[in-house]
């Protein structure tokens, strides 16, 4: 059964999120700050995404605890999203096109998806700092990935034509 968030303010008007894992990956602020609000409201959502992010499993062998963290953060945040968070936020008004980076560190989805990776028991031991560090690696080059796929798809839209 799907269900609509309805909008608690005017800056999140227009914006609906379906409740349960299907909206993920999150592709914007306002979808971010409507999943929080579901987050805090359903522990049963929390377990799904949880439960998502530990059944991804190990892949890369050479550097397994960087591609599962970034795995798992792509799993919840599409590159459009990721471009504008880090793990702080930052209040600087002068970037990010007059808006602010939201942090991480402060959002309900982070102990979701910290807990989602601890409960692999492959990553059981990894320590939160080493967390916190493949986290910021994950977010760094999401603006030059979101940019590389907005001049992707017009090639390959125009290609299918031919």
């Amino acid at each position: 059964m799907q269900k609509s968030l309805k909008p608690v303010s005017d800056d999140e008007a227009g914006v609906e999120i379906p409740d349960g894992i299907a909206s993920l990956p999150l592709k914007s602020i306002a979808e971010l700050e409507a999943y929080e609000i579901l987050l805090k409201n359903d522990g049963n959502l929390r377990k799904l995404v949880s439960r998502k992010i530990r059944l991804l499993g190990k892949r890369n062998t050479k550097n397994s605890e960087a591609d599962y963290v970034q795995r798992a953060w792509r799993t919840v945040f599409a590159d459009s999203l990721s471009k504008d968070v880090n793990w702080l936020g930052r209040r600087d008004k002068r970037v990010n096109n007059g808006n602010e980076k939201k942090g991480l560190h402060n959002c309900r989805i982070t102990p979701v998806v910290k807990d989602g990776i601890l409960s692999n028991k492959v990553f059981v031991n990894m320590e939160n700092e080493k967390l916190i560090e493949e986290t910021k690696g994950a977010l760094k080059n999401a603006k030059l990935r979101f940019i590389a796929d907005q001049l992707r798809v017009p090639a390959d839209e125009s290609s299918d034509s031919n």
